[in-house]
């Protein structure tokens, strides 16, 4: 008797063949074609065009004389004395002839030109965007020499970004971003003194 109970007729079994066959409209289909378009960056790409743009050098090199490769000679050479007479620490001695070959490579380097450029959301220096909610303040540094434009990191231990900025155009600079962040006075710390110092 228990086994009459599940027979099925020949119409029945012709049915669900039917049913199997039919797509299923309810089915979601996941190609690899759709995974791979949502993982797929978007770009950034600007609104607006700049509201200035220009170029400046990285940095800053002091022309060197004679005078002041001899200077940086005799800086190293008493300083070498100082470790083989007193302090007997030869690693000192090593790295003064290193630091030594250093400067004098990087000196003799020219500092190429970088774009830099202004627009609604920050800072852009040699295609590196620095936005303005990146930064608590700004002040122009004068060194003498040139004009420089410094941010302030909000955070703690981030580096501040400084850049040179033409003088005919300080005005404007200075009118942006005091539309956006305050400004504060600034100064040359220790070792910024130093390099201008030695001309590096």
């Amino acid at each position: 008797m228990q086994d009459d109970e599940f027979e099925t007729s020949p119409d029945q079994e012709l049915d669900s063949d039917q049913n199997l066959s039919e797509p299923q409209d309810d089915i979601n289909y996941d190609t690899p074609e759709n995974d791979l378009d949502e993982s797929e960056p978007v770009e950034d790409v600007p609104t607006e065009p700049p509201f200035v743009t220009w170029e400046t050098p990285e940095y800053v090199s002091g022309e060197k004389g004679p005078g002041w490769y001899i200077g940086l000679f005799v800086i190293a050479a008493a300083c070498i004395a100082l470790d083989i007479f007193f302090l007997k620490a030869y690693l000192f001695t090593a790295v003064i002839v290193l630091a030594t070959i250093a400067i004098i490579l990087y000196s003799r380097n020219t500092p190429r030109l970088v774009a830099c450029s202004l627009d609604s959301r920050g800072l852009t220096i040699d295609n590196k965007l620095h936005l303005y909610s990146s930064f608590r303040s700004f002040g122009i540094l004068d060194d003498g020499k040139r004009f420089s434009l410094v941010l302030i990191p909000k955070k703690r231990f981030s580096p501040g970004v400084s850049v040179y900025i033409p003088e005919d155009l300080g005005e404007q600079i200075v009118d942006i971003f005091g539309q956006r962040i305050p400004m504060e006075e600034v100064k040359q710390d220790f070792i910024d003194r130093l390099i201008k110092r030695l001309g590096i």
